[in-house]
């Protein structure tokens, strides 16, 4: 096995999490289409998906992520030290405005609610 097929694996799977991140549920059909690969391979990164506790079939063969993603970002995000005192702050300040208030953080050309 060669180097770059882990790596090509990886990097459809990515982009078929991506993928379903972006627009919910679709078919393996809609996702072929829009990852660029072979829809037998959609079936197989799906299963695998399934098979590790990261996505789910529902109705109408339509695959999407599952609840599992939340934990993940959940651990990612306590994982960032960035941040870490600013549940106090953002009480605080939601006490003192009576307003709802939102931690975002610039990543690339968009902004990430954090909290």
């Amino acid at each position: 096995m060669s180097v770059d097929r882990p790596m090509g694996v990886l990097k459809r799977t990515a982009d078929l999490v991506e993928l379903l991140a972006l627009r919910g549920a679709l078919t393996p059909a809609e996702i072929a289409d829009n990852v660029d690969t072979p829809r037998s391979s959609v079936y197989r990164l799906g299963d695998a998906l399934r098979e590790a506790g990261l996505a789910e079939q529902i109705p109408d063969s339509h695959i999407r992520l599952n609840l599992r993603w939340l934990r993940l970002a959940d651990a990612a995000r306590a994982g960032m030290s960035e941040w870490q005192g600013a549940r106090e702050v953002l009480d605080d300040l939601a006490g003192s405005t009576r307003q709802t208030v939102f931690l975002s953080v610039p990543r690339a050309d968009e902004s990430i609610c954090i909290d």
